[in-house]
């Protein structure tokens, strides 16, 4: 059973309901902090999504094993996040979304924000001040956008 959510954690569920429901993906990958109710909203968008969990702190350096492309995948802001997201970068096609939580709320999470937005590897990126969506479709005109969320 999955603990009720409330404020901006219910926001950020509803956006990854309307993701998955949107990307129907077949392979999620969560690289964030434990966050049972993110499986549970993902589920529900997409019957067929394989929620997984990545490597999490002190786990970018453990053995890591990714399918050939991630469909959708989840970020919190921790030192090896970074990391994380580098080896997960390597998996991203073009229809892919990765999702950063809390990239306001730490200096890690701003660094990572702003190199994300600098890499020539994304296309389009949304700043909703709780989280970063990133999209790699480059057949889209690069842009960073912010959105009120």
């Amino acid at each position: 059973m999955v603990k009720a959510v409330s404020g901006p954690e219910r926001r950020l569920c509803q956006l990854y309901f309307r993701m998955a429901n949107y990307l129907q993906p077949r392979c999620v990958v969560d690289f964030g902090s434990p966050f049972e109710p993110f499986r549970a909203y993902v589920s529900a968008g997409c019957r067929r999504a394989e929620v997984t969990r990545g490597p999490t702190r002190g786990g970018a350096s453990a053995a890591f094993s990714c399918p050939a492309t991630i469909d959708m995948a989840r970020f919190t802001p921790e030192a090896c996040c970074a990391d994380l997201y580098r080896r997960a970068l390597a998996h991203a096609g073009p229809a892919s979304m990765f999702v950063v939580e809390g990239i306001h709320s730490s200096r890690h999470g701003r660094r990572l924000w702003a190199a994300i937005q600098r890499d020539g590897r994304t296309a389009v990126t949304f700043d909703l001040y709780y989280c970063g969506i990133v999209c790699f479709d480059k057949k889209r005109y690069r842009q960073n956008y912010i959105v009120n969320f």
